[in-house]
């Protein structure tokens, strides 16, 4: 990405399939974008070795991730202070981690279906039952 859009006051960014990105590159000019509130990067499976830049985005509110091969929840997601909805939906997770769920601000989590999750889900709702689990 250019280093100047750091200076723009862009509130949403969609990067959804960008297999050539060096997200390393990305998430620090993103980094610097003061409104930046709602990330889409779906469909890049190759990230998820990138996204620990993503906790220096202080001011996302929503984060959407379908798709991108995730085997595990990204530790930066739990630093995100503003978060209120995430989505994770067709990535291999098995477990989510309990400081996810326990943000203050969150609300929202799309988690992929399936057996794989069904515990996970029950634990979630019982740990955070106002956390609506789609």
């Amino acid at each position: 990405l250019p280093d100047d859009l750091g200076r723009s006051p862009m509130e949403f960014v969609h990067l959804d399939a960008m297999p050539a990105l060096d997200w390393a590159q990305a998430l620090a000019v993103l980094a610097r974008c003061p409104r930046l509130t709602s990330l889409t990067a779906c469909n890049n499976p190759r990230i998820g070795p990138q996204l620990d830049g993503l906790g220096a985005l202080r001011s996302l509110r929503q984060v959407y991730l379908a798709g991108c091969g995730l085997a595990e929840v990204p530790p930066a997601l739990c630093e995100l202070p503003a978060l209120t909805e995430l989505s994770l939906i067709d990535n291999p997770l098995t477990q989510v981690p309990d400081a996810l769920a326990l943000l203050p601000t969150l609300q929202r989590v799309m988690l992929p279906k399936g057996k794989a999750l069904a515990a996970e889900r029950r634990r979630l709702a019982t740990l955070r039952p106002e956390l609506r689990l789609l």
